[in-house]
């Protein structure tokens, strides 16, 4: 895992890391999350961190049978955070197609073999996730991710401070943690 870590870094380019973490801050536009059946929870906790950080977030449903619905409401501008790692999933590339269609930027994480994606992405970056074990591991894909999310917030300050600070005070007023 640390190799995977060491070469997944190793291989983003800082203008380019920079560059998508502007396109994942711009409030001009709808920010969209999507994985597939194994990357979904990847687009969960973005969409968890990046709704804290900036308005206009969409989770899309893991689900290619919804997403019509949300394709509905993309326009041109609006960015989209695909997760697609190998055995790479065939609805997740018919949904890149009809976005980028409709003038959608999609931002690709994927793994060292690439996602298919990659060639209609404005960004990709890839993990690398092979392990000696059955499952492919998502530890450098967390910390990209992690690190977007960073470079967002730092994008976007002073105004996740107060969405922050707002956010808290809902918190507060459902009582949902204890104090």
């Amino acid at each position: 895992m640390t190799q995977n870590i060491e070469q997944t870094f190793a291989n983003i380019d800082s203008a380019r890391f920079d560059a998508a973490a502007r396109l994942l801050a711009d409030t001009e536009g709808r920010l969209y999350l999507v994985g597939g059946r194994i990357t979904r929870a990847l687009a969960d906790y973005a969409f968890t961190h990046f709704q804290a950080v900036r308005e206009r977030v969409t989770h899309m449903s893991a689900s290619s049978a919804t997403w019509p619905h949300y394709l509905l409401d993309m326009v041109e501008g609006d960015t989209l955070l695909m997760f697609d790692i190998r055995r790479y999933e065939t609805s997740l590339m018919g949904l890149a197609e009809i976005a980028t269609a409709r003038g959608v930027r999609v931002v690709l994480i994927t793994d060292q073999w690439m996602s298919p994606i990659a060639d209609l992405a404005t960004h990709s970056f890839n993990c690398w996730v092979e392990i000696p074990s059955a499952w492919d591991s998502n530890v450098s894909t967390l910390m990209l991710l992690e690190a977007l999310i960073a470079a967002v917030q730092e994008e976007r300050w002073p105004a996740p401070r107060d969405r922050y600070e707002r956010l808290d005070e809902l918190f507060n007023a459902a009582r949902l943690f204890q104090r």
